[in-house]
């Protein structure tokens, strides 16, 4: 947006203040700025030797001037300890949670190029604020769903951490993570994602349901609190697994 306006100098001033409305919208982000041109009068008579000036606004909660040194990645939680694996098998299998992986975290692949970095940025991956991203698999005719946050906690379950549950996807779900970098004062910095990861349709702790094969067999569970009214398991939580009998089996 452009805003222009006259400003006259009488005989003998050498400044004159003009006021500019700033609105704040209350979100921690690194200082904006905006431009000042100043042009010459209409008749020419008044010489401008410096014709544009920056004019920067400080924000009242500034983001810090941190951020991580490459982005993300999203491995399962199956290579965690050896996340370089999952450079050659970029999607991470089903039923296992997945982590998200900064590059100031000791288990990145090329941490022994970033590790140095986040030293001397004075970045402290321990505070790192997560985000997750879900989308449903795409369809028969290669349309995909949006992104979408991910932001419903369970008893067990917690959406804004390192990790993310497999209750939240399925073989061929897009997840993605955003991590924020924090300095060792505590100061938040920029917020990187990762790529966007598809969940594998091929490996995985449950085995597909294709007919005739073993395990594709339908059932149905359910986990419940038994609560502390409960006579023979009180505080307990109970899982029921129901499977139809089919004969000849």
């Amino acid at each position: 947006m452009c805003v222009s306006q006259d400003v006259e100098f009488k005989e003998g001033e050498t400044e004159h203040f003009v006021e500019v409305q700033i609105l704040y919208d209350g979100q921690r982000e690194m200082r904006e700025a905006f431009v000042v041109h100043m042009k010459p009068d209409e008749y020419m008579v008044a010489e401008t030797q410096m014709s544009k000036a920056i004019v920067y606004i400080e924000e009242m909660d500034s983001v810090a001037d941190v951020t991580f040194p490459a982005v993300p990645t999203v491995v399962s939680l199956l290579m965690y300890d050896d996340t370089a694996r999952a450079r050659d098998n970029p999607h991470p299998s089903t039923g296992y949670p997945i982590v998200c992986v900064t590059a100031c975290n000791p288990k990145y692949h090329d941490f022994d190029k970033t590790g140095s970095i986040c030293t001397a940025e004075s970045i402290n991956d321990t505070l790192t604020q997560y985000r997750w991203l879900v989308s449903a698999p795409s369809g028969s005719d290669g349309v995909t769903s949006p992104m979408r946050e991910v932001d419903t906690n369970t008893f067990f379950t917690n959406t804004k951490s390192i990790t993310l549950d497999s209750i939240y996807f399925q073989a061929g779900s897009r997840v993605q993570c955003a991590a924020r970098a924090f300095n060792t004062n505590g100061d938040a910095g920029l917020e990187l994602s990762s790529p966007i990861m598809v969940v594998s349709k091929e490996e995985g702790l449950c085995q597909p349901r294709i007919p005739g094969t073993v395990g594709a067999e339908p059932f149905s569970a359910k986990i419940r609190y038994t609560g502390p009214e409960d006579p023979d398991f009180p505080n307990l939580i109970k899982l029921t697994v129901n499977m139809p009998h089919m004969d000849g089996e």
